[in-house]
């Protein structure tokens, strides 16, 4: 059984042999964290092997703590952090109902 990748540049699943790795080492901007981006690419084609340095999966802008954010990520993070305070809540209400069953059997009054 052979190990098969795929190539980041051209998209085709290639045996491991001839596949290699672009290795880049980033910093985030304003800090000492470094971090590396790896880019496969097939080794035997030439488009691929030029086309590897050119590929990055961070944008500098993204990164950057002090860049205000689009209102694009602002939405996303408006409605993400929504979505999490109605999973709460609900997790309440079933947490609320359990007890009010359990604490209803525990102190039925029972008829003689």
């Amino acid at each position: 059984m052979t190990i098969e990748w795929t190539c980041h540049v051209c998209g085709k699943v290639r045996p491991d042999d001839k596949i290699s790795v672009f290795t880049r080492t980033n910093v985030v901007p304003g800090t000492d964290i470094t971090f590396q981006e790896n880019v496969r690419y097939c080794n035997d084609n030439p488009e691929c092997a030029a086309g590897a340095p050119e590929i990055t999966w961070t944008s500098r802008e993204r990164m950057d703590p002090l860049k205000e954010p689009s209102p694009k990520e602002v939405y996303e993070y408006e409605t993400m952090y929504r979505g999490f305070s109605i999973l709460r809540l609900i997790r309440y209400w079933i947490g609320e109902l359990r007890w009010r069953k359990k604490f209803w059997e525990r102190n039925k009054c029972h008829d003689a």
